[in-house]
């Protein structure tokens, strides 16, 4: 099974989320879409990138929630730091999933025993950009 690789990033100071289309761990380099505009609102200058010191990458998992919407035909893409809605054997949970790597989620979609087995997951948003829906502020 091959599964695409590729990153987004919430900035740190910027309190944003942006795609990443260069990621150089050697030069500690991260390149986001859309940077330049907002890098030259905030800061005055232009940049289509930053060090990764100010940023916090997140992984693509390779799977997609169940919510099929004109933007996203087969799903969105969830991320590492997604906060979503569960079921298991077709009732929705009331306890939220958080996409702590890669793994976890993968795991409890897989579970043999399916009175634990996830089934469909939603995404409602990140530890980031809505951190209230953990309670925080």
């Amino acid at each position: 099974m091959n599964r695409e690789i590729k990153f987004r990033a919430w900035h740190k100071y910027l309190k944003k989320m942006y795609n990443v289309c260069i990621l150089n761990m050697e030069n500690k380099f991260v390149g986001l879409e859309g940077f330049e505009r907002d890098c030259k609102e905030a800061l005055g200058g232009i940049s289509y990138g930053c060090d990764l010191e100010f940023v916090e990458l997140m992984q693509y998992i390779g799977l997609k929630d169940k919510k099929k919407t004109e933007k996203f035909p087969e799903g969105q893409e969830i991320y590492e730091g997604d906060i979503l809605n569960q079921w298991i054997e077709g009732i929705k949970q009331d306890e939220l999933f958080i996409v702590k790597n890669l793994y976890n989620l993968h795991i409890e979609m897989n579970r043999d025993d399916n009175y634990y087995k996830v089934q469909e997951v939603e995404i409602i948003g990140n530890v980031f950009e809505h951190p209230e829906l953990l309670g925080g502020e």
